[in-house]
C-alpha cells in the first residue's frame, strides 16, 4: 500500500452472534465456516494505512468484539497515532459488566451500532436473537455514561422500514450523535438460496413516507442540523429531503483480516458499490444525475425503474432544503465563476465544493494578501455583503478594504443572469462594518457557548449534549429535566446581521411544561450573559 489514504476499514473475519436476514457474516458462521482469526495481517494493514497518510480505522466484522485479539489491535491502533477509531458493533457484548470500560481505557472510541429497528420487536426479528435490543440499549447506556460518541446504523429492509419512526427518540435518549439507514446492497447478503433477496428487498416508494416522518420527527427533536442521512435511496423518491440521502461517502480502503472474504481486499469501498448499480437513460435530464449513483441491478430486476423519474432544477430551487443542495443547483453558476478572469491584479488559487453541498469556497490572492468568497443560497443564515436573486455572497479577508468590494462587486456579476437582480454594499465602510459584525457575533456567541458548556446546566436543567455548526452562525443544546422533560435551547448570529446581536430560542419537547421551561432557561441564560 504506497498510495496515500485518508481513511481504512478493517474486516476481521465474518464470525458473529446475530443472523441478520440481510448480511453474509451471520450465515457464514452459521455454517461453521467462520472463526478466530491470527491478528498478523491486521496489524500489518494497520501499520501500512498509517504509513500511508490514514487517519481514521474502522473495524467491522462480522462483529469484532467477538475476536480475542480485538484489544490488541485496538492499542496498537492507538500507539500508531490514529484520530480516530471507529468500532462497528452489533452491541450484543457491550452490555457485559466491564467489558465497555476495558476498551475504552486506553482512549476514546467511536461506537458504531447496529440497530436494526426501530423497536425490540422488529429488531429481534431482523437479527434472529431474541433479547438482542435490550443488550444494545444496556450497551448504549454505558457507552454514554463513559462520554464516548456513539453513531448507529441499520439496513432497512421488509422487516424493518415500518420502524424507523423509532430512532429519533433512541437517538435522543442515548445521546446518540449520526444515524445512517442504507439500503441492501446486494453482494453482502451471502450465499443464500435463490429467491431469498426478493423476499427482503422493499420498494423505495413503499419506504418513503415512513422515512419523510421519521426525518420530521428527527428535526423536531433534535435540530435541522442533526446528522441522520440516508444511504442510495433514489433522490427522485424523496427530492424534499434529498439533503438527507447520500450515495458515496469520504474515500474508504476496505482489506480483509484473512484472505478468504467476499470482497477484494484493498478496494474502495464506494466505488465497488457503484460498480453493481444502473441508471435508466432518462436520469440524464434529472438535477440529481451528478450525484445519483442509481439502484443495484437486482433491484431494478425486481421492482423495475418506473420509481426513477427526472426532477428538473427549478422544482427544487423554491423548495424548503434548496439552501442545503446550493452548489448542485447552481452549478453552472459555480464552473463559469471557476473559469473567469479575476480583476487586475488577483488571482485565484482555489475553488472548492462538491455537488449536492451548502456552500462553494473560491480562494484568491493579490499583493500576498488572502481573500475568500463563500457562496451560498439567498436564504442561508450569516452575514453576506452581496446577493444576486439566488446566491449570497460572504467574505474572508484579514482586513477589509475596498480591494474586498471590488472583488466581490466582480463575482456577484459573473454569477447573475439577464434578469437577477444583484444588491451589494459597495462602500469599503460598508463591507468593513458589516464583516466586523458578523466576526463580532459568531465569537460573542462562541464565548457564550463555552461559558455554558463549562457549567452544564442552566435554569436547574442539565445540559446534555452540544451541537455547534461548523460555520459558528448556530449552536443547539439539549436540556434535561425532571419536571420538564427534554429542551432544546438554539442560539444564533441574528439575520439580517445588521449588528452583532445574538438571539435565543427554547423549545420544550413536553407540550405542557413548555412555558416554564422556557422561561426558566431564558432567566439563566441572561444572568450567565
Amino acid at each position: 500500500m504506497t498510495d496515500r489514504i485518508e481513511q481504512i476499514e478493517i474486516q476481521l473475519g465474518h464470525l458473529c452472534n446475530n443472523r441478520c436476514v440481510f448480511c453474509s457474516s451471520g450465515l457464514i458462521t452459521s455454517f461453521g465456516l467462520a472463526g478466530q482469526e491470527a491478528p498478523t495481517r491486521a496489524l500489518e494493514e494497520l501499520e501500512s494505512a498509517r504509513a500511508a497518510g490514514a487517519r481514521k480505522v474502522t473495524f467491522v466484522g462480522g462483529e469484532p468484539t467477538l475476536q480475542r485479539e480485538f484489544p490488541r489491535l485496538l492499542e496498537r491502533a492507538r500507539e500508531l497515532g490514529y484520530q480516530e477509531i471507529v468500532v462497528f458493533t452489533n452491541g450484543v457484548r457491550t452490555h457485559q459488566p466491564g467489558y465497555l470500560a476495558s476498551l475504552c481505557a486506553g482512549g476514546p472510541l467511536t461506537f458504531r451500532v447496529s440497530i436494526q429497528g426501530g423497536d425490540r420487536a422488529t429488531h429481534d426479528r431482523v437479527t434472529g436473537r431474541p433479547g438482542a435490543f435490550d443488550r444494545i440499549l444496556g450497551g448504549l447506556e454505558e457507552m454514554r455514561a463513559l462520554g464516548q460518541k456513539i453513531t448507529a446504523n441499520a439496513c432497512l429492509n421488509v422487516l424493518s422500514y415500518e420502524s424507523v419512526s423509532g430512532y429519533p427518540e433512541l437517538a435522543e435518549r442515548y445521546g446518540i450523535s449520526e444515524v445512517h439507514l442504507d439500503q441492501i446492497n446486494p453482494l453482502e447478503i451471502g450465499n443464500r438460496p435463490p429467491g431469498h433477496l426478493g423476499t427482503i428487498l422493499v420498494r423505495y416508494s413503499e419506504e418513503a413516507p415512513h422515512l419523510a416522518r421519521m426525518l420530521a420527527e428527527f428535526e423536531r427533536r433534535l435540530g435541522a442540523d442533526y446528522d441522520v442521512n440516508l444511504g442510495n435511496l433514489p433522490f427522485c423518491v424523496m427530492p424534499e429531503w434529498a439533503h438527507r440521502i447520500h450515495h458515496a461517502g469520504e474515500e474508504t480502503t476496505v482489506v480483509s483480516a484473512n484472505l478468504g472474504g467476499l470482497a477484494p481486499s484493498g478496494h474502495d469501498k464506494y466505488a465497488r458499490k457503484t460498480e453493481h448499480k444502473l441508471k435508466p437513460a432518462t436520469c440524464a435530464s434529472c438535477v440529481f444525475d451528478p450525484i445519483c449513483t442509481g439502484v443495484f441491478v437486482e433491484y431494478a430486476e425486481k421492482f423495475g425503474t418506473d420509481e426513477l423519474v427526472s426532477v428538473p432544477a427549478e422544482q427544487l430551487r423554491s423548495a424548503r432544503n434548496a439552501p442545503r443542495l446550493f452548489t448542485l443547483l447552481e452549478a453552472p453558476r459555480l464552473t463559469r465563476l471557476s473559469r473567469a478572469a479575476p480583476p487586475s491584479d488577483h488571482l485565484l488559487t482555489g475553488a472548492r465544493w462538491r455537488p449536492g453541498e451548502a456552500s462553494a469556497r473560491f480562494e484568491y490572492v493579490r499583493a500576498g494578501r488572502p481573500v475568500a468568497l463563500v457562496l451560498r443560497h439567498r436564504r442561508s443564515p450569516g452575514a453576506p455583503i452581496g446577493l444576486t436573486g439566488r446566491v449570497a455572497l460572504f467574505a474572508e479577508a484579514a482586513e477589509d478594504d475596498d480591494d474586498v468590494s471590488a472583488l466581490a462587486a466582480w463575482a456577484l456579476e459573473v454569477l447573475a443572469v439577464d434578469d437577477d437582480p444583484v444588491e451589494l454594499w459597495p462602500r469599503a465602510e460598508d463591507t468593513r462594518r458589516r464583516l466586523a459584525w458578523g466576526r463580532e457575533s459568531r465569537a460573542r456567541l462562541a464565548s457564550l457557548c463555552d461559558a455554558l458548556a463549562s457549567r452544564r446546566e442552566l435554569g436547574g436543567l442539565e445540559i446534555v449534549r452540544e451541537r455547534r455548526s461548523a460555520d459558528g452562525e448556530e449552536v443547539v443544546f439539549s436540556l434535561e429535566g425532571s419536571a420538564t422533560g427534554p429542551v432544546r435551547l438554539r442560539l444564533e448570529t441574528e439575520p439580517p446581521f445588521r449588528s452583532p446581536r445574538v438571539r435565543a430560542r427554547v423549545a420544550a419537547l413536553a407540550p405542557e411544561a413548555a412555558a416554564g421551561a422556557a422561561e426558566s432557561v431564558l432567566r439563566a441564560l441572561r444572568s450567565a450573559i
